[in-house]
């Protein structure tokens, strides 16, 4: 009998363990829906997405510099004409034309002007390409900080998913533990009242079953935050989590996770690249700045040229100028500030660099890491069976020995306790391989290992 049995675990056994390495994905719709879902809706994401779209106009911003300058102006006045010879600074003030007045006068007359300006940077000696370089670069950060934003917010989806499943496992396994619980204590009560045991077997089958109803609501209480967790991305709580190919597949981990770039990665190399790129900005800060203008407007004036008053002649045009010019400026004493500047950007810059020496030494570290706990994990979830064929079969061997008396009350419960503790190590061990191997793939900042390990 005793042999037949062990065949028979030992036959279990083989098949589970080649089961373990068939390839069956792991993603369901129902993960997929969800992980859609909050990629489309989730906040975070919208924000990130319009950020992308404001470093893309500002790129097309950058290279609008390009056009010319062209404004058309009109303007009528009623204004006194009084005028004195002098230099002054006109901050405050509007100048009046003409030569020196003789006596002040203050009756208004009417004049009008209008004017077509064009003004053009065609050579920026630099500046502007560097501008719009910068702006790419700003735009290549936004564009990877979404990427890190998308798996960071899928890589939370798919952890709390994967511990709701836990939950509900753990939660049918103290329902089986409450059931065995309350069967031993009525039981017991039964066999106290035939003298059969003492009322001690009774009590303490009594308080066991108390503690599995405990454990009970614990459970529930833990899988409800859960799925209160989960609602906050999907919106609505109406998920089945149906999904057990998680507690009865395995991932291969066979896949490799050295040809991927983690998007954080290159956050950081984006960021630095940016930082660069301002340095670049800031030497051409002091660079020549050249512009050709060109301008062409009328004049009317209330006031003729012997100083007398003209009304009717105010708003009609009565000279006409035209003027095209170059102007060059140098900013010869900003050199000191740009100095500045650029020291400034050079600390900058050496904290970018260490930042990506650092998060490639972590991920350096971490793909280990990745690796050894997978391979930690699929080595423990092979001796799981054994665990749980073993604490079984002693359960219901301890089981017919205290229905024959044979065995004590602290038996049975301690090999009960052992059957559920099996239970649940079954589900962790399966749980902790794939939280390894969705770290794994995280590290690879490539989800579809995970999602689509075939």
């Amino acid at each position: 009998m005793m042999k037949n049995i062990t065949s028979l675990l030992n036959a279990r056994i083989i098949l589970i363990f080649l089961f373990f390495h068939a390839k069956t994905g792991a993603q369901t719709n129902e993960l997929q829906k969800i992980l859609a879902f909050a990629e489309k809706n989730y906040p975070s994401i919208e924000a990130s997405r319009a950020n992308i779209e404001a470093s893309k106009m500002n790129i097309a911003l950058q290279k609008n510099s390009l056009m010319p300058q062209f404004d058309i102006t009109y303007q009528a006045n009623y204004a006194t004409f009084n005028n004195i010879r002098g230099m002054y600074f006109p901050a405050g003030m509007i100048p009046v034309s003409g030569p020196a007045s003789g006596e002040a006068g203050f009756e208004p007359v009417l004049g009008s002007a209008a004017s077509a300006y064009l003004n053009w940077q065609p050579l920026t000696f630099g500046a502007r390409k560097a501008q719009i370089e910068l702006a790419e670069g700003e735009y290549a950060v936004e564009t990877a900080s979404l990427e890190n934003k998308i798996l960071e917010l899928k890589v939370e989806i798919i952890n709390t998913y994967l511990d709701v499943l836990l939950a509900q496992e753990l939660i049918k396994i103290a329902e089986a533990y409450k059931s065995r619980s309350e069967y031993y204590y009525l039981r017991s009560v039964e066999m106290v009242k035939n003298g059969l045991v003492s009322g001690v077997d009774s009590a303490f089958f009594h308080s066991e079953y108390t503690k599995s109803k405990i454990q009970v609501l614990r459970s529930v209480h833990q899988l409800q935050i859960l799925k209160t967790n989960m609602s906050n991305w999907f919106g609505r709580d109406t998920l089945k989590y149906s999904d057990t190919l998680f507690f009865n597949t395995l991932p291969s981990p066979a896949v490799s996770v050295k040809t991927y770039t983690p998007p954080s990665l290159l956050l950081a190399d984006a960021q630095l690249n940016v930082l660069q790129l301002k340095k670049k900005t800031v030497v051409h800060s002091m660079y020549p700045k050249l512009s050709l203008w060109s301008v062409a407007y009328g004049r009317g004036s209330g006031v003729t040229q012997d100083g007398m008053i003209a009304e009717e002649s105010g708003l009609a045009f009565s000279k006409y100028n035209f003027g095209v010019g170059l102007h060059l400026s140098i900013p010869i004493l900003k050199y000191k500030e740009v100095r500045l500047q650029l020291q400034q950007q050079e600390y900058k810059i050496q904290s970018g660099e260490n930042n990506v020496l650092t998060q490639q030494l972590e991920m350096s570290t971490a793909r280990e890491k990745a690796e050894l706990n997978l391979q930690n994990a699929l080595l423990i979830v092979r001796e799981i069976p054994t665990q749980y064929q073993a604490a079984e079969f002693a359960f219901h061997a301890i089981d017919s020995r205290y229905k024959s008396g044979l065995a004590n009350y602290t038996e049975l419960i301690q090999a009960q306790y052992n059957l559920q503790n099996a239970e649940i190590e079954n589900r962790m061990a399966y749980w902790e391989v794939w939280k390894a191997f969705l770290y794994k793939a995280v590290i690879a900042g490539n989800l579809d290992l995970f999602l689509n390990p075939d």
